[in-house]
Parts: structure tokens; sequence; C-alpha cells
């Protein structure tokens, strides 16, 4: 941050619970770096990328994707059962994402980076996003959806789609 705001000290606070630090600075140009800041409430005034930003954002979107997760929302491993017509209980589970932000704009940004990664998104309320992970198939879209999942995982501060280490259950 002190390379791209010159004359500028940043700050660096440990979180109390470890999992990350606050890093701040002061400089008149922030608000030109960053467009979205600015006086009043986020889902009260409207949030738009710029070009520059929409353009980055559009070629990464696994890293915008697990930065929102990591602020406003959780990846968590959803697992069932069933019975299937041959009698046999199979065992089933996908990673589900969740996000929750009050701003409808913020939310569209989500749902539309989800969307370049071939995450279905679902609205359950007015704040509240679930992306479904796609089920891997024998479609040659299947891997490059896993990749850009194991991306967004990465993102999230996972290593990998499979964070407890499972085997999947089920055919």
């Amino acid at each position: 941050m002190e390379i791209t705001f010159p004359g500028r000290r940043s700050t660096k606070i440990p979180a109390s619970t470890g999992a990350s630090d606050v890093v701040s600075i002061c400089h008149p140009a922030i608000g030109h770096a960053f467009l979205q800041h600015g006086a009043g409430r986020k889902h009260l005034r409207g949030i738009v990328l710029a070009g520059w930003q929409s353009d980055l954002t559009s070629a990464h979107p696994a890293a915008l994707i697990g930065g929102l997760i990591r602020s406003d929302g959780c990846r968590a491993e959803n697992r069932f059962r069933t019975l299937l017509p041959s009698g046999r209980v199979a065992e089933y589970s996908y990673i589900r994402y969740f996000f929750s932000n009050l701003s409808a704009d913020i939310r569209e940004i989500f749902t539309e980076h989800c969307q370049l990664l071939g995450i279905r998104v679902t609205q359950s309320n007015h704040r509240n996003l679930s992306g479904v992970a796609p089920r891997q198939r024998r479609d040659p879209r299947a891997h490059r959806r896993s990749e850009a999942l194991r991306r967004v995982s990465r993102e999230c501060g996972r290593g990998d789609s499979n964070p407890h280490g499972l085997a999947p259950t089920g055919t």
C-alpha cells in the first residue's frame, strides 16, 4: 500500500482471532482508487465497479468471490442421504456458498461473478444469497467449473473444495 500511496505509512493491526489482519492507510487518492468508498451506508447509495475494476474482477472472478465470501459470507458442505429405487441408500455432498449483504448492487456484483464461474445463485430473502457449486457430470465444462471452484475455495482460505479430506460418497 505504501508503494501505491507514496508518502504515507500503512498500519497493520493484528486481528484478535488470528484469522486476518487489518491494514489501513490514509491518503487523499483512496477515493479515486476505490470508487465505492464514500460517505453514508453502502446499501443506501449506488455501488458500481469502474471500467478498470470490472475488467480486473472479470478476469479474476474467483478472487472477488473469495473476498466477498470471507467478508460477508461462508462456505459449507451440505450432506444428505436418499433412498434409491433399488433400495440402496446413497449419500451425497456438495459445496454451497452463502453471502449476505443489504446492498442490492453488491449482491448483483456477487451474482454476476458467480455466474462467470458457473456457480448457480439463488436469493432466499431480501439480503441473502446462496451459491451452489455445479455437480460434476460427464460434461467437458464440468472440469473447468470444478477448477474454478477450487480457486474460489483457495480465495476463501481453504486449500481445496474438500476441506475435511472426506472422500466423495454415493454414485
